[in-house]
């Protein structure tokens, strides 16, 4: 899996934090439905109130295209993307490489972006310790001799292009017991026995809680 960075997006020519404390109007900052999304909309919420200015924080808005559409509407002003979100769900036919690739596509939106914000978010394959050393797993490539695995991945992860479509493809992956699980009930659904495996972005704080 390729590592992500988290970049800020913002409507041209609408708020910037430095310019809020000025500013009479409300800067709205969405939030994705994942937890750190949402930290990361909350952080920006209270620095633009420190700064003097006003800002809401509409929590778990929606996926990527509904947050996405609300912003090029005006509806919104900032959320946190990742940069694969933005080259392999938004633009997949664009072949975007680089940030400058996505900062000039984004301008023929009118939306900027910052530069990015320090750290990395990539997706994982998750199991439970015991489970993997049950099947003698440590690797993608020793699912394939497992198919009766029970697989659950989000609804965005069995969407993407670079998902669960590419990874069955690429390691010829046999399991047909796989079904669309939100993320907070695979976690529940891996710890209670429900599924034996999910996807899960490195960054989750339920990795070290559940392990």
């Amino acid at each position: 899996m390729k590592k992500y960075g988290l970049i800020l997006m913002c409507l041209l020519m609408t708020h910037t934090i430095s310019s809020v404390a000025t500013d009479n109007s409300t800067v709205k900052i969405a939030s994705k439905l994942h937890t750190e999304g949402v930290i990361l909309a909350e952080l920006m919420t209270h620095l633009v109130n420190h700064a003097g200015g006003k800002a809401i924080h509409l929590r778990e808005l929606g996926g990527t295209h509904v947050i996405w559409k609300a912003l090029k509407r005006s509806e919104v002003d900032l959320y946190v993307e990742y940069t694969g979100t933005i080259m392999k769900e938004l633009f997949p036919n664009s072949r975007l490489k680089t940030i400058e690739d996505i900062r000039q596509r984004l301008l023929q939106d009118k939306v900027l972006i910052s530069k990015p914000l320090g750290f990395n978010s990539t997706y994982a394959i998750s199991m439970k310790t015991e489970v993997a050393a049950q099947y003698g797993i440590t690797k993608i490539s020793d699912l394939r001799h497992y198919p009766d695995l029970r697989f659950g991945f989000t609804e965005r992860f069995l969407a993407r292009k670079d998902g669960w479509q590419s990874l069955r493809q690429t390691y010829q992956l046999p399991q047909t017991n796989v079904r669309g699980l939100h993320h907070y009930l695979a976690y529940q659904g891996l710890n209670s026995g429900a599924i034996d495996l999910m996807d899960a972005y490195s960054t989750d704080g339920e990795v070290a809680y559940y392990n």
